[in-house]
C-alpha cells in the first residue's frame, strides 16, 4: 500500500464569487495538505469569477488555472484541464468537484485515458431540482456524458444523506457511494466580534432583530420567495433588518431591489454584496438569526459557519447541513412564502455560549485522515467497489 499520495484536484473555478462548491474544494485540498498529500488544484477563472486563491489560503497547495469559457459551474477551463492530460501520470487519483458539468466529464475521461482512478464530488448537481429545471438537457446529456462518468468512478462523494437520496436515480450507477461532509475551518473568521460592535462598524440599529441570507444570491437560493415572506411577516413593523448577502448578477440584484421596493420594505433590507472573511465576521457576529430557503443545497458551509456563531438557523428541507448542526438551532420551512413568512414572524434566540465539540467533525485533520484512507483503498484495490455502498463516519 502506498503511503505518499499525490492528488489532483478539478474543480470548474477557484473564486470566492462562485458560492460555495470553490470554497469546499480548497478546504478539501487544504484537508489533504494536513496529512502530507500533495495536491494540485486545476480550476478556471473569468472576469467574473476572478481566481481568490489568496483567500482560501492555500500553503502548499499548487494551482493550475487557466481562462474560463462560460459560468463557474458549466464552464470549461480548457488550458487547465490540457496540463491534466499531460501531467495525468503523476497523480494516484484524479478528483473532480462538481457533476453535471463539461469539466467534469472531460475530466474524467482524461483519467479514463491514462487509466488513472477517479471519484467525483457531486455538489448537488445530481438532485430532483436540475432534472427538473434542465429536463430537455439532461435529455441528451445524462445517457451520453453524465452516467458514463459515474460508472467509470472508483467512487461517488456525497455531503449529506439528503444528497444521497435526492441524487439517487443518478447514483444507481455508482460502483461506490461514500457519504462524508466537507471540511469546515472558521479559522479565518474568528474571533467573533462582540454583536453590538459588529453591528455598529456595519451600521445597524443596535436593539431590532437581524436576520442574515449569506450565500451566492441567485434564484435557486429563493430570494424572490424571501423578499415577498419578509413582507408578508411584517417584519418591518418590528424594525427588524434583512441582510441578502452574497454576489449577484447586477440585472438580478436590480429585480430584487425593486421588488422590495414595490412591497414596500425597501428600508428594512440591505444588500451588502460580495463578502470577503472580513466582512463576513461582522455579519455573522451581528445577526441574530440565518436564513436560507434553498430548493438545492447539498451541503452549505455557510450554515456550518453560522451554527458556529450561535445563529439560529432556519432552512428548507433541501439543505443537507442541516443534519450535522445542533437541533436546537435548526428550524425547518417548507419552501413556500407563507411558511416562510409565519417563521420570519416568529422571534428566535442566539446562543453564543455553548460547546463547539461538534464542530470536530469538520476539521481539516479529521477529514483529511479520512480521505487518506480511502484514497490508499482507491490505489491498492485499483478496481471498482460493483454495487457496494459505503458511509463514513
Amino acid at each position: 500500500m502506498k503511503n505518499d499520495l499525490n492528488i489532483a484536484v478539478v474543480g470548474g473555478s477557484l473564486s470566492g464569487y462562485a458560492g460555495g462548491a470553490p470554497r469546499s474544494m480548497a478546504t478539501h485540498a487544504a484537508a489533504l495538505a494536513s496529512q502530507n498529500i500533495r495536491v494540485t488544484i486545476f480550476a478556471g477563472y473569468s472576469k467574473k469569477y476572478p481566481l481568490t486563491k489568496e483567500q482560501f489560503k492555500l500553503d502548499g497547495v499548487d494551482v493550475v488555472a487557466s481562462s474560463l469559457w462560460g459560468p463557474s459551474v458549466l464552464g470549461l477551463n480548457v488550458s487547465a484541464l490540457w496540463q491534466l492530460f499531460k501531467r495525468a501520470k503523476e497523480y494516484d487519483v484524479i478528483h473532480l468537484n462538481g457533476h453535471w458539468n463539461f469539466t467534469t466529464f472531460i475530466g474524467a475521461t482524461i483519467a479514463k485515458l491514462r487509466k488513472i482512478p477517479y471519484a467525483i464530488t457531486t455538489r448537488g448537481h445530481l438532485g430532483k431540482y436540475d432534472f427538473e429545471h434542465l429536463r430537455f438537457l439532461k435529455i441528451i446529456l445524462f445517457p451520453l456524458m453524465e452516467i458514463p462518468s459515474i460508472r467509470g468512478a472508483t467512487l461517488m462523494h456525497v455531503c449529506s444523506e439528503w444528497e444521497k437520496t435526492d441524487s439517487m436515480r443518478a447514483l444507481k450507477h455508482a460502483q461506490r457511494i461514500v457519504k462524508m461532509p466537507n471540511a469546515v475551518s472558521c479559522d479565518a473568521l474568528l474571533p467573533i466580534l462582540e454583536k453590538m460592535d459588529a453591528r455598529k462598524q456595519l451600521g445597524l440599529p443596535e436593539d431590532v432583530p437581524v436576520y442574515l441570507f449569506l450565500a451566492r444570491v441567485s434564484a435557486d437560493k429563493s430570494p424572490e420567495l424571501l423578499i415577498r415572506a419578509w413582507a408578508a411577516s411584517q417584519r418591518e413593523t418590528a424594525a427588524g433588518v434583512l441582510l441578502i448577502a452574497g454576489p449577484y448578477d447586477p440585472d438580478f440584484g436590480q429585480k430584487l431591489k425593486k421588488l422590495a421596493e414595490s412591497l414596500g420594505i425597501g428600508g428594512t433590507i440591505q444588500f451588502p454584496g460580495y463578502a470577503d472573511n472580513e466582512l463576513k465576521r461582522k455579519l455573522l457576529s451581528a445577526a441574530d438569526v440565518f436564513v436560507l430557503p434553498s430548493t438545492d443545497d447539498s451541503f452549505s458551509v455557510a450554515v456550518i459557519e453560522a451554527a458556529r456563531f450561535g445563529l439560529s438557523c432556519i432552512l428548507s428541507p433541501y439543505v443537507g447541513a442541516a443534519e450535522y448542526i445542533p437541533q436546537d438551532l435548526l428550524h425547518i420551512a417548507e419552501l413556500d412564502e407563507s411558511s416562510w413568512a409565519k417563521v420570519l414572524s416568529s422571534d428566535y434566540a442566539r446562543t453564543d455560549k455553548r460547546s463547539n465539540d461538534w464542530m470536530d467533525q469538520f476539521s481539516v485533520e479529521t477529514l483529511g485522515k479520512k480521505w487518506k484512507m480511502l484514497y490508499l483503498e482507491v490505489t491498492s484495490a485499483k478496481s471498482g467497489y460493483k454495487n457496494k455502498e459505503s458511509q463514513s463516519s
